[in-house]
């Protein structure tokens, strides 16, 4: 693991840690992220712009008229998180990687249990 990823795996891990996320949803989150980025890395803007409405179509498919509710949701818990560890809105933000429909479904899943326990 190069010193970068170690890097990212670490605050990435203190992010899951500190939203109460089971270890292996965080191995899943960890692995969706390094999965987009190869995948991302050297695109250009344009290229960017249309793997997110690639990837926006592939979750409309998999949530259908609830989508809106759970992205919604899902972002509350981001800012949450963000607020208590500042980092995880920017790697979201980078790369593509907020676009990934793999790594937004994780987020989405996720939001259900930590609004669940934090009563939101």
């Amino acid at each position: 693991m190069t010193p970068e990823m170690k890097q990212f795996d670490q605050s990435a891990r203190t992010w899951l840690s500190g939203a109460e996320f089971p270890r292996e949803f965080g191995n899943s989150f960890v692995i969706a992220i390094e999965r987009t980025v190869p995948q991302t890395k050297n695109l250009t803007e344009k290229e960017l712009e249309d793997y997110g409405y690639c990837e926006y179509a592939k979750l409309q498919r998999a949530y259908g008229d609830g989508l809106e509710d759970k992205l919604r949701a899902a972002g509350q818990m981001v800012e949450a998180l963000d607020q208590k560890t500042p980092g995880l809105k920017n790697l979201l933000r980078s790369k593509g990687i907020g676009d990934s429909a793999m790594v937004v479904s994780l987020l989405i899943q996720q939001a259900t249990i930590f609004h669940a326990r934090h009563g939101r």
